[in-house]
């Protein structure tokens, strides 16, 4: 079956040529749409998750997805339709609208239904593309192959060649492999060469979690040639960083590369720092949290899309908080839906793995959660706001126990030396008994303590409406937090 992160708009129902800033219309759709259908193949947070993964590549030239439409040319409003393919294109239309809103059943009859009807290769490569989709959601992707060979064996188009390749990646890595050689052998043009280099590296880049992952000599050689060409400034960081990863030993070597127009530009030291270690390049990020330029910018993005896809998954991912941290204490805004998941996820990670192996959140996770709430009030749409709800409320229970826990194992310690210093000042016969200093040294010290979980609980008060159970705690703490402040200031007012 296609992945999330192949084929987010085909999760969402939204054309290819859709803007990402749309997403979030179509993630709308898409979330009624799922509460409607009783089986329905995506959940809200699958939905969530393709949303990410768009807007985390919003400012990609090319993305590496499964097209639907393949030519978009064809549904351009300028395009007439040949006489005699009235009724073929708009069956094809018609099969389209039904992948998209999930009813792959009938958007592969009708893409049949298309092929019956016309000889015109443009709409026929068409029908096999949604036919090729329609399979491979069912979960029948070699079949999917099959229908996209057909269709690419004819006139050529990049997209059609793409979404091959993509099919193949899970299924047929050999086919895959032939598919990037094709691409690179093919290009005549060096705006082709450039999108045969990009979709390569795109390709490639998927494997390299694989542990049999190689990448053959001839293609690391061409994209050694490649970063040293006049390339666009978005392949030369895709294809330098894909190098920092793969051939970090060549890549760390400037002068390799150096010939390079977009040598002398931003970019370069962020791919040298991905050269020299992961921790070296969040460590760039950090730095550069609010850089102008697109390509760090993208890059930042693109790494926060990683972080939010391992923290959603099942299992610990303790290893993104760091760099989360790092990211978010380094001035990232919370201005978008991945900015605010990177918080709100990293803040449930650390309670859930403090409260089994012991420690106690940064106080700054309030203020983290805080953000998240606002953002999430100038969000439009219901399902979203909803989702980001749920979570917000999930990570704020958990930071709220983790902070009330420690604070009644304080207070358990320190109250009733506290009350009987107390009750010793504030009588003639004892005061007299008291180590004035020591005394004052304690009411200093829990006057801070009480002021510093004020303004703590106030923040906590801010957060999502938390259980009967949690409240009463809150409440709890907060007359013990005045007790100990009016204690403080009475024994600091009397020695």
């Amino acid at each position: 079956m296609l992945s999330l992160e192949n084929a987010p708009r085909l999760v969402l129902g939204m054309w290819s040529t859709a803007a990402p800033d749309d997403a979030t219309v179509f993630f709308a759709k898409a979330a009624r749409r799922s509460k409607s259908m009783p089986d329905a193949p995506f959940e809200v947070s699958d939905l969530t998750a393709a949303l990410s993964q768009i807007q985390g590549h919003a400012e990609d030239e090319i993305r590496f997805e499964f097209k639907v439409p393949a030519n978009e040319l064809l549904f351009a409003s300028d395009v007439r339709v040949n006489e005699g393919d009235e009724e073929a294109f708009a069956i094809l239309l018609e099969s389209i609208n039904c992948l998209l809103e999930w009813k792959w059943f009938e958007a592969i009859v009708l893409s049949k239904q298309t092929l019956l009807k016309t000889e015109t290769e443009s709409i026929r490569d068409e029908a096999l593309n949604v036919m090729a989709a329609g399979l491979a959601l069912s979960g029948d992707v070699d079949a999917g192959i099959a229908a996209l060979k057909k269709a690419a064996e004819g006139e050529w188009n990049f997209s059609l060649q793409q979404n091959l390749g993509i099919l193949a990646l899970r299924v047929d890595p050999e086919l895959a492999a032939n598919q990037s050689t094709y691409w690179l052998d093919s290009a005549e043009s060096a705006e082709d060469r450039q999108s045969a280099i990009f979709f390569v590296l795109k390709m490639w880049s998927s494997w390299e979690n694989d542990s049999e992952f190689e990448l053959p000599i001839r293609i690391r050689d061409s994209f050694r040639m490649a970063v040293r060409q006049d390339l666009s400034v978005n392949t030369f960081s895709m294809l330098g960083m894909f190098l920092a990863r793969q051939d970090s030993e060549w890549i760390s070597k400037q002068s390799n590369w150096d010939s390079s127009p977009n040598f002398h530009t931003e970019v370069t030291g962020m791919i040298s720092a991905r050269a020299e270690g992961v921790e070296e390049f969040i460590s760039f990020l950090a730095k550069n949290a609010r850089s102008a330029d697109a390509q760090i910018a993208q890059a930042r993005s693109n790494f926060i899309s990683e972080m939010i896809e391992s923290m959603m998954e099942e299992g610990s991912a303790l290893w993104v908080v760091t760099f989360s941290m790092n990211l978010v204490e380094s001035g990232l805004p919370c201005d978008s839906m991945n900015n605010a998941l990177l918080r709100v996820l990293a803040v449930r990670e650390i309670c859930l793995y403090m409260r089994e192996n012991g420690g106690e959140p940064k106080d700054i996770f309030a203020d983290w959660l805080i953000d998240v709430l606002r953002f999430n009030a100038t969000l439009q749409d219901p399902d979203l706001r909803e989702f980001l709800d749920d979570m917000l409320m999930k990570a704020s229970t958990l930071y709220t126990l983790a902070y009330l826990r420690p604070r009644m194992d304080e207070l358990e310690q320190f109250f009733n030396p506290l009350t009987t210093v107390h009750a010793m000042s504030q009588r003639w016969s004892t005061k007299r008994r008291l180590n004035k200093p020591e005394a004052r040294q304690m009411a200093t010290e829990l006057r801070n303590w009480s002021i510093q979980v004020n303004g703590q609980l106030e923040k906590l008060r801010l957060l999502p409406a938390l259980d009967e159970q949690m409240s009463t705690f809150v409440t709890d703490l907060a007359k013990n937090q005045r007790t100990v402040q009016q204690m403080s200031n009475d024994i600091l007012g009397s020695i």
